[in-house]
């Protein structure tokens, strides 16, 4: 049940623009703000980005521990963390997406915000996707 309800709180945010950096619902957000939005229906508070920015992937990513844990794999509801386009870059740009349902696709979708689009959007978590995921992640006290 709570799977399907980070879910439809990811997709009640689908058509919203994108704006580097925004955590306004239903005007404009970032994959973060995204993030934000998702957490917050279900009771999790997440920190600022601005907390995320400064250190390296490896250190980022246990810092999200704290208001989220780490999963084995994928699942519906699981908080994705990708690194698009920083196979050489110093400091991975990280980008976060919601997996949804396979009722849409297969074997997973996932909603994220797409700056070539300029929106939040659902599509597969396809394997273009796949391969640049750096983790999985659950709510943690999610109500």
């Amino acid at each position: 049940m709570l799977h399907a309800k980070i879910v439809e709180a990811a997709r009640a945010q689908i058509g919203t623009r994108y704006r580097d950096r925004s955590q306004q619902v239903g005007v404009s957000l970032d994959c973060y703000g995204l993030l934000a939005v998702t957490a917050d229906s279900v009771g999790v508070f997440l920190p600022s980005m601005g907390d995320y920015l400064r250190p390296g992937l490896a250190e980022v990513l246990d810092g999200l521990d704290g208001p989220l844990a780490r999963l084995e794999g994928p699942q519906e509801g699981a908080v994705v963390v990708l690194t698009p386009g920083s196979s050489k870059a110093e400091r991975p740009r990280l980008h976060f997406a919601i997996l949804t349902d396979s009722s849409r696709f297969r074997p997973l979708g996932m909603v994220h915000v797409t700056r070539g689009l300029g929106a939040v959007v659902e599509e597969p978590w396809a394997p273009e996707w796949q391969k640049i995921t750096r983790g999985f992640y659950a709510f943690k006290g999610a109500a």
